[in-house]
């Protein structure tokens, strides 16, 4: 007669490794193409905008409640080895979580901004989507830059990306990020 114990022990963890799989998928660990998360903290990228002051206001021409326009953007300080840049820009104090504003990967890592009105070179996953906050509510906005390692891949489903900052951020080899607040009339 088989040892049902050693069966009950295979099984629970047999499922606990598939949980720990589905988890990796969700977080975008299992995506990468190999690269290796970096143990140090990433070198900081400086985020400037020439519309808008690091903890200013994002002027109302650049809102849903002007013309929606993108902000000029310029980052520096991109560490020589990066493979390529993502630019991302998300409301974290939205209604409901965090909303996504603007998710850009596989940016040239010689791409040193965005002009206003502009879109960089890469591969748009989320278009852009002007602040847009409640009437009478200020909301914060992030517009952050990240350096990724050669042979490091954007998470994908299937063939297309998926948003993934928590990707990003645990293999960056450089990060920064500019944040200003709108308020919706």
């Amino acid at each position: 007669m088989p040892d049902l114990s050693v069966r009950r022990v295979v099984r629970v963890g047999a499922l606990g490794l598939g949980a720990l799989c589905m988890l990796g998928a969700v977080t975008g660990c299992g995506g990468g193409g190999g690269a290796a998360v970096h143990p140090t903290a990433p070198a900081a990228i400086t985020v400037t905008s020439a519309d808008f002051q690091q903890d200013g206001v994002i002027p109302v021409r650049f809102t849903c409640a002007g013309d929606g326009t993108v902000p000029a953007l310029a980052w520096s300080g991109v560490p020589a080895d990066t493979g390529w840049l993502a630019l991302v820009v998300d409301d974290p104090s939205a209604p409901g979580g965090t909303y996504h504003h603007w998710y850009v990967v596989q940016i040239p890592p010689a791409v040193k901004g965005v002009a206003e009105g502009g879109a960089p070179q890469g591969r748009t996953v989320v278009g852009w989507k002007a602040p847009c906050p409640p009437t009478h509510t200020t909301d914060t906005y992030e517009f952050t830059v990240y350096a990724l390692p050669k042979g490091y891949a954007p998470t994908k489903l299937g063939a297309v990306p998926v948003y993934d900052v928590d990707g990003l951020a645990a293999h960056a080899l450089g990060e920064g990020t500019l944040s200003a607040t709108a308020t919706g009339s």
